[in-house]
């Protein structure tokens, strides 16, 4: 008995040491944002936000936070680079964003561990000879250039070891012809330009996985898709938040694209060029004003996942008919319409496992009412409640709708 009591004391205080590490590591993955905490326990501070501040950090020398990895000075009026950062042998992530820089600081040459740096909406840069800096950065993986003047974009020679860029709302109207030198580039965000044309070049990019654009309505697509359709590694295209004009049978075949996004497009007209990828598993439609889905999308047989999330113009019952031609459908987003009945025909896709209705207002009944089990439907974000009734009060779930 004895035994049995040290070992359950033994449990518990194991228990209790694993809660505590793991409340110390969540605690230390949080952002602080205390100036005068961070100042006391300075070897306790990983992360640091000190955005939208009125500090005077000419008082301050960072160099203290020996084991400090992200640090966030955005929108401080910063023109130079605060005391003892450069000293920061640990810092991975810097974001100076939003500040009255004149030049990129010289100090981040002698950054050499730094493997990330956000420099967006600076409007005040004079200095583009100061990005040569770049060059000297071999460990700088991740770089944001957000809202930046396109004249400097267009002057930068990029380090060819950057594996992410993003150059969301440059005002670009091409792709710039250095960033096909970043031979170890995997992602690329070109979100808010206006792309009339994608340069051959580009297929120059032989480790490209993921791309967004924002592309001009006048872009040819049978070009520009072809030279995309070339990059045997690119399998993201994000064509979001952008108004895509004539989007339809003049696509050619695309072998390469698995993911495919339209979000928040508001496309009055359903995208009919996505027929032209055949290898398509992911489809995102969410944010759109299109009114049908139409049947050819049913030839698109790899295709597991669609979301159609805030398409209120929707015909559901219609949308779903087509869907139950599609055989290798697995999950469906139907998600924020405030429907109080699930769509009658869902029972009719035959392969789907995961339905997805966050934000309506279903009720319980609905669901005991379908007739199978296979499916399993997912309120919010990680709450998966199976669908038959019985099976849900047999997990000791309580629903609310």
């Amino acid at each position: 008995m004895k035994k049995i009591l040290l070992s359950f004391v033994i449990l518990i205080s194991t228990l209790l040491e694993i809660q505590a590490q793991n409340s110390d590591s969540s605690q230390n993955n949080k952002s602080i944002v205390d100036l005068d905490w961070a100042v006391k326990n300075p070897l306790k501070v990983i992360a640091l936000d000190l955005s939208n501040k009125k500090i005077n950090f000419k008082e301050i020398d960072f160099s203290v936070f020996e084991n400090l990895e992200y640090l966030k000075l955005s929108n401080d009026c910063l023109s130079v680079l605060p005391r003892g950062i450069k000293n920061l042998k640990k810092l991975q992530v810097l974001d100076i964003s939003s500040n009255k820089f004149t030049e990129l600081p010289n100090d981040l040459e002698e950054m050499t561990h730094l493997k990330e740096l956000v420099f967006n909406n600076e409007k005040y840069i004079s200095n583009i000879k100061s990005f040569e800096i770049f060059q000297k950065m071999p460990s700088l993986k991740r770089l944001s250039l957000d809202s930046i003047d396109p004249n400097i974009i267009d002057s930068i020679s990029f380090s060819p070891t950057l594996e992410y860029l993003s150059l969301r709302y440059d005002s670009l109207n091409y792709i710039p012809n250095s960033i096909n030198k970043i031979i170890d580039l995997r992602e690329l965000n070109l979100e808010g330009n206006f792309i009339r044309s994608i340069n051959p070049e580009l297929k120059s990019l032989k480790r490209l996985e993921n791309l967004t654009l924002g592309l001009s309505p006048s872009i040819d697509y049978s070009i520009s898709m072809r030279v995309l359709g070339d990059i045997p590694t690119l399998k993201y295209l994000h064509l979001d938040n952008t108004k895509i004009a004539n989007f339809t049978n003049n696509i050619p075949a695309i072998k390469n694209i698995e993911y495919l996004s339209f979000r928040n497009s508001h496309l009055d007209y359903f995208p009919t060029g996505v027929f032209a990828f055949s290898n398509l598993k992911t489809l995102d439609l969410t944010g759109n004003d299109f009114l049908n889905i139409p049947i050819g999308l049913s030839d698109l047989k790899k295709l597991e996942n669609i979301n159609l999330t805030n398409d209120f113009n929707l015909n559901l019952n219609q949308a779903i008919a087509t869907l139950s031609k599609i055989s290798s459908l697995r999950n469906l987003h139907i998600e924020n319409y405030s429907m109080n009945n699930i769509p009658f025909k869902i029972e009719e896709l035959p392969q789907l496992t995961r339905l997805y209705l966050k934000d309506n207002v279903i009720s319980p009944m609905d669901y005991s009412n379908l007739s199978f089990k296979r499916i399993s439907i997912v309120l919010k974000e990680n709450s998966l409640v199976p669908l038959n009734n019985s099976n849900i009060q047999g997990f000791g779930i309580r629903l609310t709708w």
